[in-house]
């Protein structure tokens, strides 16, 4: 999960990609970043993952 000062720098990233960028560097970058943002936003809303303790 990010800290508060991460998610806003990544939502500054995705929103300030330099216009130098361009072409399939440029689609990579926002990609990653979405995926980023993504992971963080499901982190949030969903518990980790645990699973049943098995027993024979």
């Amino acid at each position: 999960m990010l800290s508060q000062r991460e998610y806003e720098d990544l939502l500054w990233k995705i929103n300030n990609i330099p216009s130098t960028i361009t072409g399939k560097k440029r689609q990579h970058l926002r990609t990653t970043f979405k995926k980023k943002l993504h992971e963080h936003e499901l982190a949030t809303k969903y518990p980790p993952f645990e699973p049943l303790k098995f027993e024979q």
